[in-house]
């Protein structure tokens, strides 16, 4: 969907770039003996000067992928920093979601962990005896860190802010197709074709079936009073009710996001006004 529809990649980019453009900053607090600046020179200095391998402005970007996919998974990387000795993120690594699940305590539904499907090599599967499952690799709840979005609402399984999207391209989708039946229909016009009996008629019709080929057919003409052909009409304005409806699930997609502000444009240019007597240009402009 991110990939072929231009308003659910808009909308993408509304949710999380606030998130991954805001600036950051760590300050100490009262009493603080240091420890601000050893978060510092771990989370904010690049990985050559001490810091961490995934920096901290990708590792942002890299959780704001739960507002989309409800969770972000990541696996907790230490090593000891040889600068000072001290114990340190080496990385907080990437997890796709799609190949994770979280874990929780079979008795108390505390949150234990995840375990990821693990790739499949030339056809075998990497196997560890130390592993419960065959095919998945465990991460324990001291390296595992899970972002879920929209706990307020679904503690366990999060929320997307984009499932009306998801389902406004769906449906957009379905209408794309027969918007496509339509417009093939509009440029290939459909004839009735005419004869003094049915086996006459359909041999004329197979004869102008052959015009896409080559162009030139040949008839017998028929007298005054009689029809070779008639094309069918087709509803000229029924295009018109296509572009409505795709416009209507996009100012959907749009408004279940609170980004209605991504439809000014496209108001601007179908001359809408805004209150006050603003001019459309002026509206686009807002």
């Amino acid at each position: 969907m991110l990939s072929r529809n231009g308003m659910a990649a808009a909308i993408e980019q509304v949710l999380t770039l606030p998130v991954r453009g805001a600036p950051r900053t760590i300050e100490p607090a009262k009493g603080d003996k240091g420890e601000a600046e050893f978060v510092q020179s771990v989370l904010m200095t690049p990985d050559q000067a001490g810091g961490m391998a995934t920096p901290i402005s990708e590792l942002v970007g890299q959780i704001t992928a739960a507002q989309v996919f409800k969770r972000s998974f990541f696996e907790k990387v230490w090593e000891q920093r040889e600068s000072d000795g001290k114990i340190i993120y080496r990385k907080i690594a990437y997890r796709p979601p799609a190949t994770c699940q979280a874990r929780y305590n079979d008795r108390t539904g505390e949150p234990n962990g995840f375990r990821q499907q693990v790739w499949l090599f030339g056809g075998n599967l990497m196997l560890d005896r130390r592993q419960k499952v065959p095919g998945y690799v465990d991460i324990p709840k001291v390296r595992s860190y899970i972002y879920t979005h929209g706990k307020h609402r679904e503690p366990l399984t999060g929320i997307s802010e984009m499932e009306v999207s998801r389902w406004c391209y769906e449906t957009m989708a379905k209408l794309q197709y027969l918007w496509l039946n339509f417009l093939e229909g509009m440029a290939m016009q459909r004839l009735v074709v005419y004869g003094n009996d049915q086996p006459e008629a359909t041999a004329r019709a197979d004869d102008i079936a052959q015009l896409r080929g080559s162009g030139v057919v040949g008839l017998v003409h028929p007298m005054p009073e009689q029809k070779a052909f008639e094309a069918l009409p087709s509803a000229a304005d029924a295009g018109a009710q296509f572009a409505a409806c795709m416009t209507y699930l996009e100012n959907w997609m749009a408004s279940s996001v609170l980004a209605g502000f991504l439809q000014l444009s496209g108001a601007a240019a179908k001359g809408t006004r805004a209150g006050g007597g603003a001019s459309a240009g002026s509206y686009g402009m807002s």
